[in-house]
């Protein structure tokens, strides 16, 4: 991989994290949020839109 290439990566990926740092699962998922409890386990399974299929 070209250095330059590398280092948009990097520079787009600090970009990104004021979002998913603004993000918790109180303020995302309040449902969600009530229904866990400290030291269950999550598989949080994400599936972009595009790739659900509807029989």
């Amino acid at each position: 991989m070209k250095i330059n290439v590398a280092q948009n990566r990097a520079e787009l990926s600090r970009k990104l994290t004021n979002v998913l740092d603004s993000r918790s699962l109180t303020n995302s998922h309040k449902r969600l949020a009530e229904i866990l409890t400290e030291g269950m386990t999550v598989l949080d399974v994400a599936v972009a839109q595009e790739q659900l299929h509807v029989e």
